[in-house]
């Protein structure tokens, strides 16, 4: 047997085959090897010859696939030689050309003709017309591929221009979600083990950063992270990361990287220049290595591009009513090209104004910006293209500078999160609100799952049952209300759901929706309608005085355990007045509320303590439950609770309050960082996020965090 070898890819195709105890499809087995059908096929003449020296073969049955001829004791047999047979690699041109970039990268010394030939089972001359394909390659990455005969191949270049050849040709062949996969794997010890030839190769990119390197870094982002008062996305993470790795690594081998010295200067008045001096700090203790001044530099830059830094503080580049005008100015020019109405869309708003001030930093830095999505969305969303090329003309303005397409495509996605929602179908959308006692929590966690759930439902507004005005509803254009509760003597349709809305909920709505009469109403509002300039100030301040309430009072308790839910409502109004008299009120409403039903919040270990007083109340915190508590949810399962969060809003305010404080219900069930700070956070660091969800919504809103209104 020793003349016939077997591949790896047949070796896959076989352990494929064997795996299954009954027939398995070709395609199947191409789908899980990610090949194509054909591709398989063509393998199984060898495999066959491979099989038949054991005296076995294979089963072939039209419309059911292929097997092992034999039982159980055969495909054993056949899985244990599996095992033993090494197999050989075969490299298609592509594959090749890859891993020879990534050998001159990493080493950068000369490596001869042979070594190439050697490792990849081919022969001198298939490698030099490989390597025709690889200059190509470096030149496009401004890179020279040097061939010395007697001496070897290198790659010439600026240190900068080597590292961004590095992180192209990772980010060209493994998508984010691979890569946070594979960090995700190092820190938890579970590295993917990568079975395809295909994947193997890729797993040389990966292992361009080493596996040590990448849990100590995770240390010290999650610590800047804590001291910049913010999380980063996940994409900014792995860059991040990526970036400082590879750093340590050139470091390592003394490739330094320069940065001019004017430049270098003008960083240096930063205040992120300072975060990132301590951050070196830590690197060069952690690593034994020395960070210059050129690299603290580059680490700068790629803070300020990742964070916006104008938030609750000076920033030499741009401020938050700033943004918010630059935002606004793009959504004028979305509406006036599509004719969709955007201006109260404040997700959109909240959205854009989170990405256009790091998107400012990295434009104003001449960072190179990365969207992995760029050509697909150019294929596939060509209009969104050219809608998001005339939406940033007066961001091009502010900047003195075009906007490049990477970051044209960012503003197209946020634009085509809202208007490809609005085209989804000529099917009617029901504009709806959500109700339920207070408004504050149950409300807010069912309008999250109802619009996750239906692409045809609008959520217009989230309301409380007692400030229910059924005139503005209809002058709303509201379809039907959704509510938590009963609600009694109302014209509009009311459709009564569990607040985490499960299966029997959701049938019972598409029952409803199936049986809906449209009744045709007029739907008033209009792009031509214009709120009372008065009444806008009216409500700006309530949002002003209603974050300034729940900053003011919020608290993070921590108790060791409790016997039940009522010693929790217990504690949450001893912790939210002195007042004995008001204690009692407190206890007595949260008290009915929850004999309507626990709001446990099934999967995240929490339970809303929510409610209206007819004190003057309103408060916002955390009880947090270092033993648990045993409950029953909603569905009469019994779970561990271990936090409780706590809701207080007094019936004489207006509704502005409510949203304020709906909007953080939802940040706590949407958001699984916010919600696992609250769990292991101190106070300040807690109150630090909240900080900045109360400013997102203040942003939306369009206030000026200094206290105006803009």
């Amino acid at each position: 047997m020793k003349n016939i070898q077997i591949t790896l890819r047949q070796k896959s195709i076989l352990q494929d085959i064997c795996s299954s105890g009954d027939y398995i499809t070709i395609s199947s087995i191409a789908k899980h090897l990610d090949v194509s059908g054909r591709t398989v096929l063509r393998e199984l003449d060898e495999i066959e010859k491979w099989l038949e020296y054991y005296g076995l073969a294979l089963d072939k049955k039209t419309h059911f696939g292929i097997r092992i001829h034999g039982d159980e004791e055969d495909r054993g047999f056949i899985a244990d030689m599996l095992k033993a047979e090494k197999g050989k690699n075969i490299y298609s041109a592509e594959e090749r050309q890859k891993i020879i970039i990534i050998e001159l990268l990493k080493n950068q010394e000369p490596v001869k003709l042979y070594n190439f030939s050697s490792m990849l089972n081919v022969t001198e001359a298939t490698i030099g017309n490989d390597l025709d394909k690889v200059e190509e390659w470096l030149i496009n990455n401004k890179l020279k591929l040097t061939r010395k005969p007697g001496i070897g191949i290198y790659v010439e270049g600026e240190e900068k221009l080597i590292r961004k050849a590095i992180i192209n040709i990772i980010y060209e062949n493994i998508n984010e979600g691979e890569l946070l996969s594979f960090i995700n794997g190092v820190l938890t010890d579970k590295a993917k083990s990568y079975e395809s030839k295909e994947h193997r190769t890729n797993s040389r990119l990966l292992y361009l950063i080493d596996k040590n390197t990448i849990s100590k870094l995770e240390k010290l982002i999650y610590e800047l992270e804590k001291k910049i008062g913010c999380k980063f996305a996940d994409n900014a993470y792995i860059g991040f990361i990526v970036h400082l790795a590879l750093a340590i690594e050139r470091i390592r081998k003394d490739e330094k990287i320069l940065m001019d010295k004017d430049f270098l200067e003008d960083l240096k008045k930063y205040p992120e220049y300072g975060i990132a001096e301590e951050l070196a700090v830590d690197l060069g203790k952690i690593f034994d290595v020395n960070i210059p001044r050129d690299e603290i530099g580059y680490i700068t830059m790629y803070i300020k591009g990742t964070k916006n830094f104008g938030s609750g503080r000076k920033s030499n580049i741009v401020g938050n009513f700033e943004l918010v005008k630059l935002s606004q100015q793009i959504i004028k020019v979305a509406e006036e090209e599509t004719g969709s109405f955007l201006q109260h869309d404040e997700r959109l708003l909240a959205g854009l104004v989170n990405h256009i001030g790091p998107a400012i930093n990295r434009m104003k830095l001449g960072m190179d910006i990365r969207n992995p999505l760029l050509e697909e969305i150019k294929e596939h969303y060509s209009h969104l293209m050219r809608i998001g090329k005339k939406s940033v003309h007066g961001l091009e303005k502010y900047l003195g500078m075009e906007v490049p397409e990477s970051e044209i495509a960012y503003i197209a996605m946020h634009l085509g999160s809202v208007l490809e929602k609005k085209v989804v179908a000529v099917k009617k959308v029901y504009r709806i609100v959500v109700a339920c006692a207070t408004g504050i929590g149950t409300s807010g966690l069912l309008a999250t799952r109802i619009e996750k759930e239906y692409d045809n439902i609008e959520v217009v507004d989230i309301i409380s049952i007692i400030h229910i005005d059924e005139k503005v509803l209809n002058e709303k254009g509201i379809d039907f209300i959704i509510s938590t509760m009963t609600i009694e003597d109302i014209g509009i349709p009311v459709v009564v759901v569990n607040p985490l809305l499960f299966k029997e909920d959701i049938d019972k709505l598409n029952k409803f929706i199936k049986n809906y009469k449209d009744v045709n109403k007029k739907n008033i509002i209009s792009k031509d309608e214009r709120i009372n300039f008065r009444e806008k100030v009216s409500k700006l301040k309530c949002y002003l005085d209603a974050t300034g309430k729940i900053l003011d009072n919020f608290f993070l308790k921590d108790c060791y355990k409790f016997e039940s839910i009522n010693e929790i409502i217990d504690e949450a109004s001893k912790v939210t007045t002195n007042s004995l008299n008001e204690q009692q009120i407190i206890f007595e409403a949260l008290s009915e509320r929850e004999k309507r039903g626990a709001t446990i919040i099934s999967g995240k270990k929490f339970i809303l303590v929510h409610g209206s007083v007819a004190i003057k109340a309103f408060a916002f915190g955390i009880i947090r439950i270092k033993e648990g508590l045993k409950c029953k949810n909603n569905n009469g399962e019994e779970e561990v609770i271990d936090m409780a969060v706590i809701m207080l809003l007094s019936d004489v305010y207006d509704k502005e309050y409510m949203e304020v404080m709906s909007y953080i219900s939802r940040a706590i069930i949407e958001r699984n960082n916010f919600l696992k700070e609250l769990r292991e956070e101190k106070f300040e660091h807690v109150y630090v996020q909240l900080c900045n969800i109360l400013e997102e919504f203040c942003n939306a809103k369009n206030i000026r965090t200094d206290g105006d209104v803009g």
